[in-house]
């Protein structure tokens, strides 16, 4: 529980993936939600699988400044993941 702890206070609060779980959700659930969340996990250490979504991103396209619009390489791309994988 403590590690799962210390990680959540490490996140920043950045956009969610595919999943829409903000890292504020995380960092106020009760204690009874916290316990079930540390099982989750701990089930998916032990049986090295995870939920598919967890493997997914959500791609979005930024504009570099002063770049045209038209040009593919004009844009970096940022990766939304799940909170879970972060």
């Amino acid at each position: 529980m403590l590690e799962r702890e210390n990680a959540i206070k490490l996140c920043k609060n950045g956009a969610p993936g595919d999943d829409g779980i903000h890292h504020s959700i995380l960092k106020n659930l009760t204690k009874n939600a916290k316990i079930e969340l540390l099982k989750l996990f701990n089930k998916s250490w032990q049986t090295g699988t995870s939920p598919d979504t967890w493997n997914e991103a959500v791609i979005i396209p930024l504009l570099k400044p002063n770049k045209p619009k038209n040009d593919p390489a004009s844009y970096r791309p940022i990766s939304l993941t799940s909170t879970f994988t972060n």
